[in-house]
C-alpha cells in the first residue's frame, strides 16, 4: 500500500495520494434503499410543559434575528495571492 504523503527527493515537494482504498464486503455500500423499521420515521413525543405557540415563535424569531450576521466574522472570498493553487502538486 502507498503512503499518503510523499516527498519527492528531486524537488523536496509533497505529492498526497488521497484515493480511498477498495471498500471491503464489511463496509460495502448498497446505496439508498427504504426504511421500515417505524421507530426511525416518527417524532419522539414533546417534552412536558413544552409549548410553540405563537409567543414562543416570536421569541424564536426575534432570537434568530438578532443572532444574524453572527457568523460574518470571516470573509469568504477568493484566497489571498500567495496561497494559489498553482503552489500545489495534484
Amino acid at each position: 500500500m502507498a503512503t499518503s504523503i510523499r516527498t519527492d527527493p528531486a524537488t523536496g515537494r509533497k505529492t498526497f495520494n488521497t484515493r480511498a482504498a477498495k471498500a471491503t464486503e464489511k463496509i460495502a455500500g448498497k446505496g439508498y434503499s427504504p426504511v421500515a423499521d417505524l421507530a426511525l420515521k416518527t417524532l419522539p413525543d414533546a417534552p412536558p410543559g413544552a409549548k410553540f405557540n405563537a409567543e414562543e415563535q416570536a421569541r424564536y424569531r426575534a432570537n434568530k434575528d438578532a443572532r444574524r450576521g453572527a457568523a460574518d466574522y470571516m470573509a469568504i472570498g477568493p484566497p489571498p495571492e500567495k496561497w494559489s493553487a498553482l503552489n500545489y502538486v495534484f
